[in-house]
């Protein structure tokens, strides 16, 4: 007999774990071979399916690992699948999670490195994964925290953290003339108090895409012009317009957080744009080391901590008095802020954090 799994169920591809076949009352049923084998790794780095294993990045974290003796295993999402059995049936309220027999098989930690990208089947993994009592950072809950930015703005700001002032925009505000001038006039002008130019934003954006810089009233009106024009479906487009920061004019930093400590900062600047993003348009400029206050570190983790969130990227813009956030990363890049940290592992410190909160330990 077999090892067996009751309840919701992770199937994983014959190229990560092989099982045998469900019947209709197995739910999985692990053979004795792969339960005796020691074919598992302790640590899942799940990828996006675009991504390339060998990134900056991905291989960072990779050496991190091997450095410290723990076993890793870079999976795509396309490598896994998720079942749901519901010829079970069970009165015991624990059998969606793991047994303790079979614990050895799944690893101690699932890494997930698909962020704002996680796509349904990638958050059907974390969450599956989840049930089943595996530790995934970033948990289900803080990824999907994190794919909207007028979301996570709603959620910083509710714990009284510093964001930019920001404004929804939905198919209302399109529907004529008279609803476009009320708009600016009157929402954005009069009760925002927003002041030209304003900054364009698609909620889903990433790297800096999709963001523009409105210069003028009259530019703002001939855009969403075009939109009512287009039949642009903002309500799913999900597009806001947030105030221009003068101060923060092609510059901005990020902090890297892990649990309660931000590990590494940098400092990034384009001489010849509003946007900063290192992928998005600072070409030629090199990131530069910044050494973050006690201050804003501890806003910094808060952000983080607010949105559920392990290990993340925390970018913040330089307002008059102090620093607005901008974002917050559930997949944060380590390229720019490791050329600014050189004397730093930023992956070993990533590491050293799950060892010393217990997340793994040295010897399993």
């Amino acid at each position: 007999m077999g090892l067996r799994f009751r309840g919701i169920s992770t199937l994983l591809a014959a190229s990560v774990i092989s099982f045998n076949t469900l019947s209709d009352d197995d739910d999985i049923v692990i053979n004795e071979h792969q339960q005796a084998s020691n074919d598992y790794s302790r640590v899942w780095m799940l990828i996006r399916q675009d991504m390339q294993p060998e990134s900056f990045t991905n291989s960072a974290f990779t050496r991190a690992f091997a450095r410290h003796g723990i076993d890793l295993r870079v999976i795509k999402p396309n490598e896994m699948r998720v079942a749901i059995n519901n010829n079970v049936t069970t009165s015991n309220s624990t059998d969606a999670t793991c047994s303790n027999s079979a614990r050895h098989i799944f690893p101690d930690v699932v890494f997930g490195r698909s962020g704002s990208f996680s796509d349904d089947q990638t958050l059907s993994i974390y969450k599956q994964l989840e049930l089943s009592g595996v530790h995934v950072i970033n948990s289900y809950d803080a990824v999907r925290n994190c794919q909207n930015k007028f979301l996570q703005y709603q959620i910083l700001r509710a714990h009284g953290l510093p964001v930019p002032k920001t404004y929804l925009l939905n198919n209302s505000h399109i529907a004529s003339d008279d609803s476009i001038k009320r708009l600016i006039d009157t929402e954005l002008e009069k009760h925002l108090q927003l002041k030209y130019p304003v900054v364009l934003k698609y909620c889903h954006g990433s790297g800096g895409n999709e963001v523009l810089l409105i210069e003028n009233k009259e530019s703002l009106r001939a855009l969403l012009s075009i939109y009512q024009i287009e039949k642009r479906d903002l309500n799913n487009e999900q597009i806001m317009i947030q105030e221009y920061i003068a101060n923060s004019h092609g510059k901005s930093l990020r902090a890297i957080v892990a649990g309660d400590k931000v590990i590494a900062s940098s400092y990034k600047e384009n001489a010849t744009g509003f946007k900063s993003n290192f992928h998005g348009g600072t070409t030629g400029s090199i990131p530069a080391h910044f050494q973050l206050s006690e201050e804003t570190q501890q806003v910094c983790v808060q952000a983080s901590q607010a949105l559920g969130l392990e290990f993340s990227g925390i970018d913040l813009l330089f307002a008059e008095d102090g620093f607005l956030i901008t974002e917050v990363n559930s997949c944060s890049g380590l390229e720019s802020t490791q050329i600014a940290n050189a004397t730093i592992d930023i992956a070993d410190k990533f590491v050293e954090y799950l060892l010393e909160s217990g997340r793994l330990s040295e010897e399993r």
